[in-house]
């Protein structure tokens, strides 16, 4: 196929072909922006917040481009996506939260930690309510009430 017509312009052909790579482009780059999304409010311990504002308007303007771009995305869509998100999420805040939990049962004096954990407690209990995760926050081992299974004893082992 000749990339430039006769006049030296780009051909119609050509032209049709880089308009239809920098739409599909952007279709991946706004999806990305709204994966992006629900994973900032994910972390947040307000979901009703303003910084959940800002990522709701965030939301909104990726879901118009996309309707723009003629691929609007269906609500079961946005659903399996924010659920998918959660779930990742989960995982990855569960292992900071385990971490949290010896360090502040170790150290009972620092505040800071024991804020921190608490935070994060509270949004893997609004995760798991949210996305139906039946995933445990602490191993089994941890819930049988052996002392030698506590997250600290662990670490002292380790």
């Amino acid at each position: 196929l000749p990339i430039f017509n006769s006049l030296g312009g780009i051909s119609t052909t050509r032209m049709a072909e880089l308009q239809s790579e920098a739409e599909a482009l952007a279709k991946m780059k706004l999806l990305e922006l709204l994966k992006e999304s629900f994973e900032e409010r994910a972390t947040l311990l307000d979901p009703k917040g303003p910084a959940a504002q800002l990522i709701r308007l965030k939301m909104k303007q990726a879901l118009a481009g996309l309707k723009k771009l003629g691929s609007p995305v269906s609500k079961d869509h946005i659903s399996h996506l924010k659920h998918q998100v959660n779930k990742g999420i989960f995982t990855i805040l569960k292992e900071e939260f385990l971490k949290l939990d010896a360090y502040a049962t170790n150290n009972p004096t620092n505040i800071a930690i024991k804020q921190k954990r608490n935070d994060t407690l509270t949004i893997l209990k609004r995760l798991q309510e949210e996305s139906d995760i039946q995933e445990a926050i602490y191993p089994s081992m941890f819930q049988q009430g052996n002392p030698e299974h506590t997250p600290s004893r662990i670490i002292e082992a380790a």
